[in-house]
């Protein structure tokens, strides 16, 4: 089932929660000395995506 993203503010809405509309924005960031996992069999995917969390963030990997 798909939920359009103005229901779910509309939910929020509701029941008292503060909602505004966010716009999704490009930005590009260079690493060069930074370890990246191998996406190969063996790769635990949710430790990738952890480690993509982290790093999108600028947090420290």
């Amino acid at each position: 089932e798909k939920l359009c993203p103005s229901s779910v503010a509309a939910w929020f809405n509701q029941r008292g929660h503060k909602v505004s509309l966010c716009r999704q924005r490009y930005s590009h960031r260079l690493e060069y000395s930074c370890k990246i996992p191998s996406l190969d069999e063996n790769c635990d995917d949710e430790k990738f995506l952890e480690w993509l969390g982290i790093f999108s963030i600028g947090g420290d990997v």
